[in-house]
C-alpha cells in the first residue's frame, strides 16, 4: 500500500489572518481535512504499491496558498484531486536476486507511464450557515459572520464520505437536511466541472 501526505504552507502575505500562529492553525485544518477526504478508506492506496508489503511510491502533496479569497477548503481538495488525476508514474521493473535483494528499474521509453485512478475520490463540499441562510463558496466577508461551517466529501456517487464541522453555532436537524441537500446539489455540480477539466488533459503532454 503506498503513501499520501500533506503540507500546507500559508503565505503571510496572501492574508493578514495567515500572519503568525494563524497561518499554522489554517494549514493544520486544511492538512486534516485532506488526510481524511484522501485517507486510505477514499482511495485506493494499493495502487501506489510497487512491491506488496515492501516497496512503494510516498507522494507528497505540496500546497503553497498565495491568495486567500475564501473556500480555501474547497480549493484545496479540489487541486489536490486534479494533480492527483494529471500525475503520470513510470512504470516500473522489479527484480530479486537470489539472496531477495529487490532491484527496482524504470521503464526504458519516457512514455511508458501509468495513472492513478482518482474516479471515486471525494470532492469537498463546505456550506456556511449565515443567520438563517446557507452559503457555497464562501468569500472572506461571508466568512467573516459565519457562526458555523460543515465540510462534506461527496465522492462520484454523491455518497458522503466525509464531514466536519467548525465554528461556535449550533444546528437543529431541519438545518442539517437542508445543508446536506445544498452540499450535494453543488457536488454534483462540481464533479461536472472535474469531468470537464480532466477531459482537457493532453496525456502526450505527459509522455514528453
Amino acid at each position: 500500500m503506498g503513501k499520501l501526505d500533506f503540507f500546507v504552507d500559508c503565505s503571510a502575505n496572501a492574508a493578514p489572518e495567515f500572519q503568525g500562529r494563524g497561518g499554522e492553525q489554517i494549514a493544520s485544518l486544511i492538512v486534516n481535512i485532506l488526510s481524511n477526504l484522501f485517507s486510505a478508506k477514499n482511495f485506493d492506496l494499493t495502487q501506489l504499491s510497487i512491491v506488496a508489503g515492501k516497496k512503494c511510491w510516498h507522494l507528497y502533496v505540496d500546497i503553497v496558498l498565495l491568495e486567500s479569497s475564501g473556500n480555501l477548503y474547497d480549493a484545496c481538495a479540489l487541486a489536490t484531486k486534479l494533480a492527483l488525476a494529471r500525475a503520470r508514474f513510470p512504470l516500473l521493473s522489479v527484480k530479486s536476486d537470489d539472496e531477495g535483494q529487490i532491484e527496482i528499474d524504470f521503464a526504458n521509453e519516457t512514455d511508458e507511464v501509468f495513472k492513478l485512478n482518482v474516479e471515486s475520490l471525494p470532492h469537498s463540499v463546505s456550506v456556511c450557515k449565515i443567520g438563517n441562510n446557507y452559503v457555497v463558496d464562501s468569500d472572506l466577508k461571508e466568512e467573516s459572520v459565519t457562526k458555523v461551517r460543515i465540510t462534506f466529501g461527496f465522492d462520484n456517487k454523491a455518497n458522503i464520505r466525509y464531514t466536519s464541522k467548525d465554528g461556535f453555532g449550533s444546528l437543529d436537524p431541519d438545518s442539517l437536511y437542508s445543508i446536506v441537500d445544498i452540499a450535494k446539489n453543488s457536488s454534483q455540480k462540481l464533479q461536472e466541472f472535474y469531468i470537464e477539466a480532466i477531459s482537457t488533459i493532453d496525456d502526450k503532454y505527459f509522455s514528453n
